[in-house]
């Protein structure tokens, strides 16, 4: 009772933050469900993981009013290549244009890792601060393996003066072959891969899956349709604490 009580204990503090009239529904709720736990042990153990679920869900709320997320954008949109542009007519205002400077709950930054989109020109401008720097003579190279050689095809051909050198290794200049192949989804190589690069910044122990892990990613695979499949991937990454902000 105590996993229902905190389960019922979130929901009332979390759908309270966001629809305030409705709190004392929510609260009333919560209570008709601790009275009809049972008996005294039962109603016991639902009110102690009532508070705890209050607790955490209040956490969480706080948290989410400090993400960023409803900052109002002033700016204009850019023009030039590489950026984004309306395909519509007539040209519609760019959705959450301020969405890179959330606090995500899992990763320092919310422009941090945006995968096979802006390599080449996010990689053309780092290598033009590298050269600008005083402590550089103009002689840059990459080196890296896996998606970080992919970085380096989407690059190198571009840089004016060349690069120096680059070392790619275990990597492949088109990197969407290995999640979509043969017109047909390649749905173990794409949630693996998604569930690696939510645990990235937990150190080893996120790198290499676990049991756990394991097997959440085989449940995974069985979903249907195919856009729920990162539903129970996911959940391996929220089990851990949100990286401090």
């Amino acid at each position: 009772m105590r996993r229902s009580g905190a389960v019922a204990g979130a929901s009332v503090a979390l759908l309270s933050s966001i629809f305030p009239s409705g709190a004392p529904a929510f609260e009333a709720e919560a209570l008709a469900e601790a009275t009809a736990a049972g008996s005294a042990r039962t109603q016991a153990a639902f009110a102690d993981g009532l508070a705890a679920g209050r607790a955490v869900g209040g956490a969480v709320a706080a948290s989410a009013k400090t993400d960023r997320f409803d900052a109002v954008w002033t700016g204009t949109v850019p023009t030039g290549p590489g950026f984004w542009f309306s395909s519509a007519t007539p040209p519609a205002p760019p959705l959450l244009p301020l969405l890179g400077q959330m606090r995500p709950f899992f990763m320092h930054s919310g422009g941090q890792f945006r995968p096979f989109l802006p390599e080449r020109d996010d990689g053309l401008a780092t290598v033009a601060w590298l050269r600008d720097q005083p402590w550089c003579d103009g002689q840059v190279s990459m080196v890296g393996g896996s998606y970080l050689g992919h970085t380096q095809w989407a690059v190198a051909p571009y840089v004016d003066p060349p690069l120096r050198s680059v070392s790619l290794n275990i990597t492949m200049a088109n990197f969407s072959a290995a999640f979509y192949q043969h017109g047909a989804p390649s749905l173990l190589n794409t949630l693996a891969w998604t569930g690696l690069v939510g645990r990235q910044e937990r150190g080893l122990a996120g790198v290499i899956p676990g049991p756990l892990q394991l097997a959440r990613m085989k449940r995974a695979l069985r979903k249907v349709p195919l856009q729920a499949a990162d539903v129970d991937e996911a959940r391996t990454q929220r089990e851990q604490p949100p990286a401090p902000a």
